[in-house]
């Protein structure tokens, strides 16, 4: 059904309860009103309302199911009314507002409210066919449902005339877009973006190697390897291959000055006389100044995974510090690849 079948629909509804306007009981008002006004004006299916669902020992009228309950809509009969404020135009309204002297529409409010509490369904109705009322009764803002606003059309007339808000919010398209929902209990909050790799295809997968591919990992595996785990072919290896570009470059230069300062400390420790490092110079803060005083400090190197730390050891004692450390004796324990240092250490 398009929205402009229910309008066209809501008319001869209307028509219809002017001609037949009288004293009906619940049943009739459902046969006659409310059930056009569900199947034929909001596009509801019979397949997606089911009535007197029983649960607790207590029968709701309709309830009205997307992929599950929506709305659970307690029918009272005809000569039920419920009135608005006298000059009032507005679709929402206070509940608290709408309550003051209505105790027949104050107590369907709270019975229908009940059932949708004890079942965790939103949203709950109260329809005389040819009044509405719809609210939230199930909140999850920490607002009461009801200090909280309801939906009000109170004739026929005003739901032909204000269909395309009766549409948006209570047909079975407006109920799936959870539209009631979002503009009683606030504003929706923004989905979150997809992610970047749901853009690629076939992800998570698997990229096929070409020949040169598989023929550079055979080498890399083979050859590079035990290159660098050759004492006499890694110094070699190092200044041929290791790329000092960027904030390498930085730290390379900064940990010779700290092997310099700190060699430099421990030959004058017996000085008593005390130097003096400029603080800032043209370029920024003075290496000297840094370099002097982690001299006696220990240093600790961090990084994730891969990025380089070892390398960057390997290649700060052999290559760029290889001649202040001819003089010294430095310990050098690798406890990721030989594993049985510690124990041995241990045991001694």
């Amino acid at each position: 059904m398009e929205c402009e079948d229910g309008i066209k629909n809501i008319s001869k509804l209307k028509t219809w309860f002017s001609e037949h306007k009288q004293a009906l009981n619940e049943a009739t008002t459902r046969a006659h009103l409310i059930d056009r006004l569900i199947f034929e004006c909001l596009s509801w299916s019979r397949d997606s309302v089911s009535m007197e669902d029983a649960h607790n020992g207590d029968y709701s009228d309709y309830t009205l199911s997307t992929r599950r309950p929506a709305v659970i809509i307690e029918a009272k009969k005809e000569g039920v009314y419920f009135q608005v404020p006298i000059g009032q135009k507005r679709r929402m309204y206070k509940i608290n507002t709408l309550l003051r002297g209505n105790s027949d529409l104050k107590k369907a409010m709270e019975q229908v409210a009940g059932y949708c509490q004890g079942r965790g369904v939103p949203l709950a109705v109260v329809c005389n066919g040819h009044q509405l009322v719809a609210f939230v009764a199930v909140r999850t803002d920490g607002i009461p449902p009801m200090d909280g606003q309801a939906l009000v059309f109170n004739s026929l007339e005003t739901m032909e005339e204000d269909f395309l808000i009766l549409w948006q919010y209570l047909s079975l398209p407006g109920v799936e877009e959870n539209t009631l929902l979002y503009s009683l209990q606030g504003e929706r909050e923004p989905n979150l973006p997809p992610k970047l790799s749901a853009t690629i295809s076939n992800y998570p997968g698997i990229k096929s190697r070409n020949i040169a591919q598989t023929d550079l990992q055979i080498v890399g595996e083979l050859i590079l390897e035990d290159v660098t785990r050759s004492r006499d072919l890694e110094p070699r290896f190092l200044r041929a291959c290791y790329s000092k570009s960027g904030a390498l470059s930085h730290y390379a230069l900064v940990s010779r000055q700290i092997l310099e300062a700190r060699y430099a400390a421990l030959h004058q420790s017996g000085s008593d006389v005390p130097s003096t490092v400029p603080a800032v110079l043209k370029e920024g803060i003075s290496h000297d100044l840094f370099v002097e005083g982690l001299a006696r400090r220990p240093i600790l190197l961090l990084g994730d995974v891969g990025v380089g730390k070892t390398a960057f050891i390997r290649n700060l004692l052999l290559v760029e510090g290889d001649e202040l450390l001819d003089d010294s004796l430095f310990l050098y324990i690798d406890l990721g690849s030989n594993d049985e240092v510690y124990s041995k250490v241990v045991d001694e």
